[in-house]
């Protein structure tokens, strides 16, 4: 959950919207591919069901990957994410603003993306326009774009290797930090962000977040173009 300034200035474009006669929808996600099992509960409810490509997602939904399972996702336009094996990702909020009913891509103003990962990790690639914002119970972080990253939870850390552009991360009890390409950090911890190079965990997540970020811009490329369905 967001806490601090951050609240503020990532809701501010939303309630400055809402003045101004703009439309909001919930946005649906894409499911890109799935491989080995991959389920999804809806809004709390205690049944799953498996995932294929038709599933619709929609805020509240939580969605697991069994050991060999894993997801391809568009979130929005730009903001892709593959949930690797023994993960759960929770869906807060995706949706847009758009001037009153106009359907054209420009009349788009906003767009907002929140997820949480609550166990295993998650590989996000955003190069889209949008507050973006991927946390753990611990971790709070604003994807900027042009920004890779990987973020791993378990019931003991949340670590984030940072692949290419930086992001902004704050934990609940701290400040905002950048890290920044090649870097990581731990929470909880005393060290700060560094060099994925330095360490065995990070460098190998670094390199396999390379060659998922290739598969989801090859699998994302044919919806790049295309306004979310809602």
């Amino acid at each position: 959950m967001l806490r601090g300034p951050y609240i503020f200035a990532c809701l501010l474009p939303l309630s400055m919207l809402s003045c101004s006669g703009a439309a909001h929808s919930e946005v649906v996600p894409s499911i890109l591919t799935t491989r080995g099992e991959v389920s999804f509960s809806a809004g709390g409810a205690g049944s799953s069901a498996p995932v294929n490509t038709k599933t619709r997602l929609t805020a509240g939904s939580s969605i697991k990957t069994s050991n060999n399972g894993e997801l391809d996702l568009s979130l929005i336009p730009g903001a892709l994410v593959t949930l690797l094996g023994s993960s759960e990702l929770r869906i807060e909020q995706l949706s847009i603003s758009k001037d009153g009913n106009e359907t054209a891509s420009d009349a788009i103003r906003d767009r907002v993306a929140r997820v949480q990962l609550r166990q295993g990790a998650t590989v996000v690639l955003f190069d889209g326009a949008a507050n973006f914002i991927v946390s753990s119970d611990e971790v709070t972080a604003i994807a900027l774009p042009g920004c890779l990253f990987r973020m791993d939870v378990d019931q003991h850390r949340t670590r984030i290797t940072c692949v290419r552009g930086n992001l902004s991360a704050r934990h609940r009890n701290g400040g905002a930090v950048q890290i920044e390409a090649g870097y990581f950090r731990e929470w909880p911890s005393e060290n700060g962000s560094r060099p994925s190079s330095e360490d065995s965990v990070s460098e190998q997540a670094r390199i396999s977040a390379v060659t998922t970020a290739n598969e989801l811009q090859a699998l994302g490329a044919a919806r790049q173009d295309q306004l979310p369905e809602e």
